[in-house]
């Protein structure tokens, strides 16, 4: 254990090269220190689930507590939506998706350097590596539009639940409708979207304004 954690520790100060991407960017002095700092912490979190992980999945491997390979991918999410939510501010979705992605890579190729990583195939190199290329989807989805992903919410919970039609985008009749039936207990609905719920809401307040 204490082998990973010194691997972790020093050579953080290498994670630093991931903020490269931030630099390039014509935004407010004080809006790249924020993109540049929560990268760098992200970058932390990152490797830090990468090497619980690996030392976990790989039997000759003295594996670290499963609460540690738990934590750091906790964190990592936690990082990683704090770096969406923020970045969605300041920069469109290509950019805010670029910028994650270029970090991460220039992240991968140095911490591979450092940690004397080969490029073999052996069990932990590949579960390593395994662990980036989730990382590098998770980030790609979450860079996405609100849109999209309220699509793909809709998408997948209208999949799971029978006969339920989305209403996002449904002519307001049938909002107004729906509202007119049962209410207020549209809201209650697990399967609906964010928009569908923001329609509701909205049909629900002019409701009460005319019968005011």
């Amino acid at each position: 254990m204490q082998q990973y954690l010194s691997l972790i520790f020093l050579s953080m100060p290498i994670n630093a090269l991931v903020v490269l991407p931030v630099l390039l960017l014509k935004i407010d002095k004080r809006e790249k220190i924020g993109l540049a700092i929560r990268l760098y912490v992200l970058s932390i979190f990152l490797v830090a689930s990468a090497i619980t992980i690996a030392s976990n999945c790989v039997s000759n491997s003295p594996s670290l507590p499963v609460w540690a390979m738990l934590l750091s991918g906790i964190l990592f999410m936690i990082t990683l939506v704090n770096y969406v939510k923020y970045s969605r501010k300041l920069l469109n979705k290509w950019k805010r998706r670029i910028l994650v992605l270029a970090s991460f890579l220039i992240l991968l190729a140095t911490r591979a350097n450092v940690a004397d990583f080969n490029y073999g195939m052996s069990s932990f190199t590949m579960v390593w590596y395994g662990t980036f290329i989730f990382a590098f989807l998770l980030a790609y989805m979450g860079t996405s539009d609100v849109e999209k992903l309220d699509s793909l919410h809709a998408g997948l919970m209208s999949a799971t639940s029978q006969g339920r039609v989305d209403k996002s985008y449904a002519p307001q009749h049938e909002i107004d409708h729906d509202v007119h039936i049962k209410g207020k207990d549209v809201l209650n609905d697990p399967g609906a979207s964010l928009i569908e719920r923001q329609r509701y809401s909205d049909a629900i307040k002019k409701k009460e304004n005319q019968e005011d």
